[in-house]
């Protein structure tokens, strides 16, 4: 008898034109990284092309896009990084001047996704911006701009976007087992995070400065991290861990999630 395939949907785009031209190579450098990772863990990947869905302003386009791109034969969600979030998605009617990259149709198909997801019990594994794609659909908001003290959360020009700093996780985690750790260096790349946490979502991890770094759903499996376990330059086992525990809960949705002990 032959195991079907693990089927994982990750949205994704070819044209990037609303974000800087030096962001794009590392975006898709990051996203090819973070694919091959969850091949390797035996998952099937199905891209959803959001490029492809029809505009509101197309008379043929559906009045939910997310039911289009969603399929009940996928097993998890994967949510990439990127751009920042239409602040009036989570109710702020304020614009901070150092968003970039907001394409509020994307946000729209990706929050569709991420309640899609929800309502079929599969998990989702979100990074960096997928974690705040994860939040948001949930009811949660998000923090505009960080400050650059006490801690740096991404590099300043002309230095590299990327900057690594520790995280401390729960004892009691799913993150922690699977990560075999509760204490990690992360390298991390963004000016925004969580404020508010969304419906069903638990803080699993923070920075020294108190800013939320992980969320999950042990119910689901579902997994959120703020940094970048797909960036190239990062050690490649954490993101391998993460990718082996998604593919492995996806594989038995809808079951509780093991009660194995946590790392010391």
């Amino acid at each position: 008898m032959t195991t079907k395939p693990v089927l994982i949907a990750v949205p994704l785009r070819q044209g990037l034109s609303e974000y800087d031209p030096e962001i794009v190579g590392l975006v898709n450098a990051l996203a090819e990284q973070a694919l091959a990772a969850l091949s390797h863990a035996g998952a099937r990947v199905q891209v959803l092309d959001l490029d492809a869905v029809p505009t509101e302003s197309d008379p043929e386009a559906e009045s939910d896009p997310g039911k289009t791109l969603w399929q009940s034969e996928f097993d998890g969600l994967l949510l990439l990084g990127g751009g920042d979030l239409d602040p009036a998605l989570y109710g702020d009617p304020s614009r901070h001047p150092a968003l970039w990259g907001v394409n509020s149709r994307v946000d729209r198909l990706e929050l569709a996704l991420a309640r899609e997801a929800r309502s079929a019990g599969v998990p989702v594994f979100g990074i960096c911006r997928g974690l705040q794609v994860l939040n948001v659909s949930r009811g949660g908001t998000l923090l505009q701009h960080l400050p650059d003290a006490p801690l740096a959360h991404r590099g300043l020009p002309p230095d590299p976007p990327m900057v690594e700093h520790d995280v401390r996780i729960a004892p009691d985690s799913e993150l922690g087992r699977a990560l075999g750790t509760l204490d990690a260096s992360v390298r991390t790349g963004h000016h925004q995070g969580i404020d508010r946490l969304g419906a069903g979502l638990t803080a699993v991890a923070w920075a020294a400065d108190g800013l939320v770094e992980a969320l999950e759903e042990q119910a689901t499996g579902t997994i959120g991290v703020q940094w970048h376990p797909e960036d190239p330059a990062a050690d490649p086992e954490p993101l391998a861990r993460l990718c082996r525990y998604f593919v492995a809960r996806a594989s038995r949705r809808g079951e509780v999630a093991p009660t194995t002990p946590p790392p010391e």
